[in-house]
């Protein structure tokens, strides 16, 4: 594909006056400020950065520049995510009240802060397990041990 300005393979790209630092490279591409709400909506729906570039006809690299040469479109973006996020919360919120016991656990934990142990992550829990009848030192246990075969000789 030949770069000629002011075309491209796609309605909804646009290119800018010069070019990205490279004289005989094309000319840089940027998101309309027509195609801004299209930016805020797949944000919004959750669409991976990928399929918003796709949804502008862009590659997913031109896009990514955009996102961080074009404020208005990382401002769009921006909004859409934050939409999705207060969508997800408060659908998570609702559900914890009607009593989904896996949502209302999460949300405390996630939303509250609520954690299942004060103890730190790093902090191995210790474990003794105490059997009926062991002997507290080996001496002893070689006395139970002992009287143990001597019984079963008898006995057999």
């Amino acid at each position: 594909m030949s770069w000629q300005k002011g075309k491209s393979g796609s309605p909804s790209t646009q290119f800018a006056k010069g070019t990205s630092g490279n004289p005989n490279g094309p000319p840089r591409i940027l998101v309309p400020q027509r195609d801004l709400h299209v930016v805020e909506e797949l944000a919004a729906k959750g669409c991976r950065e990928k399929d918003i570039a796709r949804g502008l006809g862009m590659a997913q690299h031109t896009w990514t520049k955009c996102l961080h040469e074009q404020p208005e479109v990382k401002d769009a973006f921006d909004q859409g995510r934050q939409r999705l996020h207060d969508s997800l919360v408060n659908r998570l919120v609702q559900l914890a009240l009607k009593g989904n016991v896996a949502c209302l656990i999460y949300a405390t934990k996630v939303l509250l802060g609520y954690k299942e142990s004060d103890g730190s992550p790093d902090q191995r829990p210790i474990v003794n397990i105490n059997l009926p009848g062991a002997a507290a030192s080996l001496e002893e246990w070689q006395k139970q041990r002992a009287l143990t075969v001597q019984a079963e000789r008898v006995d057999g």
